[in-house]
């Protein structure tokens, strides 16, 4: 399986994010291999933006995705809506 890392940055109560965060993984879980590296990033901004950042690793390529919002929860979406499209498109190249 591959390695899974998360990163909270001022936030106080990680879990429940840290929950919301496993459950969209699944939509990538298929596309993952054991030696790929998936560090997620999760931060407050300022008061009230928050920001999240996945950085996918495999075979030396880096994927980036990332999301902003006033909503913690469509942050986190809006990033894992990008990484699904740029590695379907990354899939699709080869």
């Amino acid at each position: 399986m591959a390695k899974i890392r998360f990163y909270f940055k001022k936030i106080k109560n990680t879990q429940p994010y840290k929950l919301y965060l496993e459950g969209k993984i699944k939509k990538i879980e298929k596309f993952l291999k054991e030696n790929d590296v998936l560090n997620i990033e999760f931060s407050l901004i300022d008061k009230k933006t928050f920001y999240t950042e996945f950085n996918f690793q495999r075979e030396g390529k880096l994927l980036r995705a990332t999301g902003k919002s006033f909503n913690p929860f469509e942050s986190i979406d809006k990033a894992i809506d990008k990484l699904v499209k740029r590695i379907k498109k990354e899939k699709n190249k080869k």
